[in-house]
């Protein structure tokens, strides 16, 4: 299973008597052939009647070799549409089909503890002494809107005991209607995976889904641990040293403090993908007392992807300080409104930017985020405020504050690519704001303004000041998708062809038909390669 499909929300549901109303209404009652081989030591009849088989059925792949039928049922189980039992659809077509499937574990090995006992009975039998997947979903019966047949966690808990050195892909969840019931489910759950040791576990998904969200710890005995990913809990620190091989790791919980966050990233050295989701609970409106942090920093040589969200921007500095990130990975900070005030964004902007911004030579601003790139290599830094409604938010989206800031001296001047994409009219700033900005940028190369409702003012900035020539090493225009009068953008590349031969455009790219033949002879003469692209139709 994918990294990205460990979530509560692909545990599709079903129960098997809702099943056996599905199958029999859609297959014929013909002869019956029973799951179980001769010689097996016990016979389901629930499960023998969920699937009668007709033994005329032709299909042009039914004589495949049995390597290529088995690629092909495993991919129909694992990648297919089907929901829940409904591959056992397949077990109709021919016996030699049947044969096959009974006599592959790999069919067998994922158990949804929502379903039947004797179901679940058949697949621990059938998937032999091979890793299982163990599933228990915090929503049953959503499949086939029937019950659970693990409400309490009985199923799981003995799932759990009997198989826990089998157990490679553990997936549990469970709802709390209100107070008593998330204890009860938390204790239950808690002492499913505690008391169990788990030498090939190697994917986890332990999930309370609450609107009451509170934090409980859990202990983990897996060392052979790949991927960790909790909702409203966090890992016990004795659980640490099992962390060695953890890859990719998801958090989403309350009060998450800044210490708990590296101690754990810490125990992870090979993490590759890590999303962190901390919320404040409503009775904390402070910060809480700060404590002391490690004086090293914190090494994360395989980090590919780090996601931070909701923590309070004074949080996020600290632990940022603490992080040693290398410039590959790609980063994205969803700052609260917690603490920010508009006359304070710069700022904290200005802390949590600059240590690094010299690891990036491209900017990114639309109405929504900012983003810092790299051209030649992979990685960038991501950062935006998720309150729209909030005055921080609109300080720190509004023209020209945001533009000004990488401009200032000791931040943006490096920077050669910028790109402004999907500003509507009333965020423009006045053209001298925008020539004070681009002001700070000498190696800007590549300018595009994109998707933009009117980019006038940014070509007039260029010739605000007729003494001097901004941004001289600008050489690609990308205007595509965006309004600006005709005259407006010949104006601006004829003077910088006439002023200063090495500060012409040498590509553009603009909407097709904007310009009639002869100004586009006269835009052609300025550019020495011109794009003419459609605007898109959902502008218009």
């Amino acid at each position: 299973m994918r990294e990205s499909d460990v979530d509560d929300s692909t545990l599709d549901q079903g129960a098997a008597s809702q099943a056996h109303e599905f199958y029999t209404s859609q297959i014929p009652n013909n002869t019956q052939l029973p799951l179980t081989k001769e010689g097996d030591p016990e016979c389901y009849p629930l499960v023998g009647n969920l699937m009668p088989m007709t033994l005329s059925t032709r299909t042009n792949i039914a004589s495949l070799p049995t390597e290529i039928l088995l690629e092909i049922f495993k991919f129909y189980v694992s990648k297919g549409m089907m929901k829940d039992l409904q591959w056992w659809c397949i077990l109709r077509v021919c016996s030699r089909w049947r044969q096959v499937i009974l006599d592959t574990p790999y069919l067998w090995q994922e158990i949804r503890t929502h379903w039947h006992p004797e179901i679940v009975k058949l697949f621990e039998m059938r998937s032999r002494s091979h890793p299982l997947t163990i599933q228990r979903s915090a929503f049953p019966g959503v499949s086939f809107g029937g019950p659970s047949h693990d409400f309490e966690g009985t199923t799981t808990a003995r799932l759990v005991a009997a198989h826990m050195s089998r157990i490679q892909d553990l997936q549990l969840g469970w709802v709390a209607d209100d107070v008593d019931n998330r204890e009860n489910m938390y204790e239950v759950m808690r002492r499913c995976v505690e008391d169990a040791n788990f030498p090939n576990l190697t994917r986890v998904f332990l999930g309370s889904h609450s609107h009451y969200l509170v934090t409980r710890s859990i202990k983990l005995n897996a060392p052979s641990l790949k991927v960790l990913k909790l909702y409203g809990l966090v890992p016990d620190s004795t659980s640490y040293p099992n962390f060695a091989n953890v890859t990719v790791l998801r958090l989403q919980t309350l009060d998450l403090a800044v210490e708990d966050i590296i101690a754990l990233v810490e125990a992870c050295p090979q993490l590759e993908y890590c999303d962190i989701q901390t919320y404040v609970s409503a009775s904390r409106h402070v910060l809480p007392e700060l404590q002391p942090l490690p004086s090293s920093r914190v090494p994360l040589r395989a980090l590919k992807d780090l996601n931070i969200s909701h923590l309070h921007w004074m949080s996020l500095l600290r632990l940022l300080d603490c992080l040693e990130i290398y410039p590959t990975a790609n980063i994205r900070l969803q700052i609260p409104p917690v603490g920010l005030r508009a006359d304070n964004i710069e700022d904290v902007l200005l802390r949590i930017v600059t240590p690094l911004i010299l690891s990036y030579d491209g900017l990114e601003i639309s109405s929504h985020e900012t983003t810092l790139k790299r051209s030649t290599e992979r990685g960038f830094l991501n950062f935006n405020i998720p309150d729209e409604k909030d005055a921080s938010y609109l300080a720190f989206s509004r023209f020209p504050r945001s533009l000004s800031y990488f401009s200032l001296p000791t931040i943006g001047v490096h920077l050669s690519s910028i790109s402004i994409a999907k500003i509507s009219g009333h965020w423009i700033p006045e053209i001298g704001d925008i020539w004070s900005a681009f002001s700070g940028f000498p190696n800007l190369e590549v300018l595009s303004l994109r998707e933009c409702d009117d980019i006038n003012n940014f070509l007039l900035a260029f010739t605000y000041d007729a003494t001097a020539v901004i941004c001289p090493r600008l050489r690609r225009l990308d205007l595509h998708d965006s309004y600006c009068e005709r005259l407006i953008l010949l104006d601006f590349v004829k003077e910088r062809h006439t002023k200063d031969s090495l500060a012409s455009i040498e590509w553009a790219r603009v909407v097709a038909g904007l310009f009639p033949e002869e100004e586009l002879s006269e835009l052609r003469a300025c550019v020495e390669i011109l794009v003419e692209e459609p605007r898109k139709e959902s502008r218009g």
